[in-house]
């Protein structure tokens, strides 16, 4: 197997293990999308990938980090798109839609992380379907694993999305609040991080759920193993979507997920996954099939069959092989 040499080029200051890490300190930086002053940046970028002289840029996120590396004009390019970015950000307005497609086209490959994504590619930036690959990084299998009974778990629902608009915490507390009518002692735990912590704190305390919702930051994916082991049914009400990942963490370690009824979803719906959709306009409705996925979560015919959907299309190692080959093709292309 080639032995890469990996340098990450970042406005964050964590270090990844094995690559060469250059830290580009910036303004704050907002989780949802839309950091323009990225742009400012650019010279440097370029100054480092002359430096550099990679065998290729993999760009993540279209609306920026794909953006700053098709200013950079270096030839083998390919960016990873992602939910929200692609279906939000890159079409907010007709002067993003027009940079964004520009940099699509530039890339020698594109990865779409769901059969969606690769057709709103398609049709909305005129993409050659042959240019895309449609995959998701997938997840660790060995760290992500079901280990406890579900009558042992603490935690009725557990979610973990970023603490964005998007993301819709205060219609999963209210549907939290309608289930309390009928399950006094409904337990969920909240882990995470972003701009609308506060907001989510104050409003727990509102909503009188205090004694209800655990509320803690984000954790090492160690971690998030185990805290995932400790709930019955994972919920993800976003309004927008990709592929996440968190969906399939969860499943791996046996939860039963509850989702918004959006497409993103729908896909993997007619995939296989077994899951309840919820309307983001109904509270009540969504509380009773909240109430129906603590039920369904015993039945290890669900489980089971989700687990078993996991390993087929989110085995990390399979996938970043699959994309690793990728990789080699572009540079060969290029020679």
């Amino acid at each position: 197997k080639k032995k890469w040499e990996v340098h990450v080029v970042s406005f964050h200051p964590h270090k990844i293990d094995g690559t060469m890490h250059h830290y580009l300190k910036s303004a704050s930086i907002r989780a949802e999308g839309n950091n323009f002053q990225y742009i400012f940046k650019l010279r440097s970028i370029i100054h480092l990938v002359k430096q550099i002289n990679p065998d290729i840029i993999n760009s993540h996120f279209l609306s920026s980090f794909g953006l700053i590396a098709y200013f950079t004009r270096y030839p083998n390019q390919v960016i990873n798109a992602y939910g929200t970015d692609v279906f939000i950000n890159s079409v907010k307005n007709p002067l993003m839609q027009y940079l964004c497609k520009k940099a699509l086209h530039r890339a020698k490959r594109i990865i779409a992380v769901s059969q969606r994504m690769t057709e709103f590619l398609v049709q909305k930036f005129s993409i050659p379907q042959e240019k895309i690959i449609t995959t998701q990084y997938g997840i660790d299998l060995h760290l992500f694993q079901n280990k406890a009974n579900m009558e042992d778990r603490p935690y009725d629902f557990i979610v973990n999305r970023l603490f964005v608009k998007n993301s819709n915490y205060d219609f999963i507390l209210q549907s939290i609040q309608a289930l309390k009518r009928n399950k006094k002692d409904v337990k969920l735990l909240i882990v995470g991080s972003g701009p609308l912590k506060k907001h989510i704190a104050r409003r727990i305390q509102e909503y009188g759920l205090s004694g209800n919702v655990t509320l803690l930051d984000a954790v090492p994916a160690e971690k998030m193993a185990e805290l995932l082991n400790s709930a019955r049914v994972f919920l993800s009400f976003t309004t927008s979507d990709g592929t996440p990942l968190s969906l399939f963490e969860a499943m791996a370690c046996g939860l039963y997920p509850v989702l918004s009824n959006i497409d993103a979803y729908r896909e993997w719906k007619n995939k296989g996954m077994d899951c309840e959709l919820v309307p983001l306009s109904d509270v009540d409705e969504t509380a009773k099939k909240m109430k129906a996925a603590l039920k369904k979560c015993q039945i290890t015919e669900y489980t089971n069959a989700n687990i078993k959907m996991v390993r087929k299309y989110m085995d990390y190692q399979k996938n970043m092989e699959q994309i690793e080959r990728l990789f080699k093709q572009v540079i060969s292309d290029s020679q």
